[in-house]
């Protein structure tokens, strides 16, 4: 047998060389809010080393930089960040930061650049404990993007966040109505052309909940819609914007339940109201979107319209515990109606954080077999499983090992010249996937159905993918 290896590496060289190259490109952070980290850091150009001077310069006495703790799209983590708030083409920079004699105040300074100097514009006060969310996005439609933050009393205190819209024209900032929240998402649902401003708000001392978009075109607060939400639900862990279909976006809001379980709300715009399309619910007082662990909607097949995840308990282990249940990982799509339609399925271990993404000739037809979690190393087996459930073959193995542990068997398995794909390293540990020898055990039959559904490595190059979180 012909020995072939193949080896997926880890993308971290690349992506942060790309992530520095859109750094100092787009500005959009800039300053590390470390004085140790700057001094281990690379030599400043002087245009940042004349930034961070700046920066330091108007600070108020006894602010210290703070980072928001959700940033823009595409920025790295600080609490300064550089872009053209009042579109004269020239990036102006904006600060964020806390004062530590008042754990209660918190703030903002911009800053523009004059003649290659940096004086400063208005320095923004607010009450809170946290910086929630900060976002440059033109949500009034005059091209330039509006910066909003959402200012925080922290999660001790039962108090809702609230988002304040700034405008910059010229060198004057102007704040429009404050919006009250729990959760935000930004993006255009009524497809204008401009985004809109979706906020959930949750009382969960009072069971309420309720779903508000809020337009500022052309510089005014309106709120179009108002939506009354499941006041029963825990809380919101993911609330987005993104295409529902190829012509329509949709909010996707991801709601936890119990400890564990959870289920997706899609709300869209529809005859100038907003709907939510999976409202009805079976008997047991579930909708559709129903699973038993959380799941995050996403693009999970790249093709740019959102999924939702649902959970299935692959046969044989319906009696395993929720918590070390190797689910099989559903996606759908919304079909346009009150209903899904199935895009993909694939396999995720958290555990060594990577996916596998099925073939669609495996939807149906396998189960699988995993280890336990607190293992140093272990595997998870997909099996195929024919239709009368009575016969069971080996499709793949995908195990992990420490690694000094897996060097030395690389050498023997090479020896062997045994085929395998190999995963970078991830918490000191490789994983690894083998292919099985051909079954003896299968019918005719199956076994004919089974070479429809085998593997070779470079399939299984393709469809084992690191995860990051």
């Amino acid at each position: 047998m012909k020995r072939r290896i193949k080896w997926i590496p880890r993308p971290a060289a690349a992506l942060l060389t790309a992530g520095l190259s859109m750094l100092l490109l787009s500005g959009c952070q800039l300053i590390s809010s470390s004085p140790a980290a700057l001094l281990k850091a690379p030599a400043m150009s002087s245009s940042l080393y004349q930034l961070k001077e700046a920066v330091t310069h108007y600070l108020p006495p006894g602010a210290v930089l703070n980072t928001p703790l959700k940033l823009p799209d595409n920025s790295a983590a600080g609490p300064i960040y550089q872009v053209d708030l009042n579109g004269d083409n020239q990036k102006e920079a904006v600060a964020f930061y806390r004062l530590q004699k008042n754990e209660f105040e918190l703030g903002a300074l911009i800053l523009e650049q004059v003649n290659e100097e940096w004086r400063k514009v208005t320095d923004i006060h607010e009450l809170g404990r946290e910086i929630d969310r900060v976002d440059f996005v033109d949500v009034t439609g005059d091209g330039a993007p509006e910066m909003l933050v959402g200012w925080s009393a922290g999660e001790a205190v039962n108090l809702n966040k609230e988002l304040f819209v700034y405008s910059m024209k010229g060198s004057v900032v102007s704040q429009m109505e404050k919006i009250p929240y729990t959760e935000i998402a930004i993006g255009d649902l009524t497809g204008d052309g401009v985004p809109e401003v979706a906020a959930l708000l949750l009382d969960r001392d009072k069971l309420d909940a309720s779903a508000s978009l809020y337009s500022f075109k052309n510089g005014e607060k309106k709120l179009m819609q108002k939506l009354p939400m499941d006041g029963g639900v825990n809380g919101y862990y993911q609330v987005v914007i993104g295409k529902a279909t190829d012509s329509q976006n949709g909010i996707f809001v991801d709601a936890g339940l119990g400890a564990n379980t959870s289920y997706t709300s899609l709300l869209v715009w529809n005859n100038g109201k907003l709907k939510d399309v999976f409202s009805a619910k079976d008997e047991q007082g579930n909708v559709q979107t129903f699973k038993e662990y959380k799941g995050r909607s996403q693009d999970v097949n790249g093709d740019g319209i959102m999924e939702i995840e649902l959970l299935k308990i692959p046969p044989f282990i319906e009696n395993s515990n929720p918590t070390d249940m190797p689910w099989i990982h559903q996606w759908y799509q919304w079909d346009g109606a009150n209903g899904l339609k199935w895009v993909h399925e694939n396999y995720y271990d958290n555990n060594v954080t990577y996916r596998f993404d099925f073939p669609e000739s495996w939807r149906g037809k396998i189960t699988l077999e995993r280890s336990k979690s607190d293992r140093a190393d272990g595997y998870t087996t997909f099996y195929y499983l024919s239709a009368n459930r009575k016969e069971k073959a080996e499709l793949l193995t995908i195990r992990y090992y420490p690694t000094e542990q897996w060097e030395n068997m690389k050498n023997e398995l090479q020896k062997k010249e045994i085929d395998f794909v190999e995963l970078d390293t991830s918490y000191g540990r490789k994983t690894v996937a083998f292919l099985p020898e051909k079954p003896t055990n299968l019918s005719v039959k199956s076994l004919q159905e089974y070479n429809q559904m085998k593997l070779g490595l470079k399939d299984i190059q393709e469809r084992l993918k690191p995860v990051y979180y």
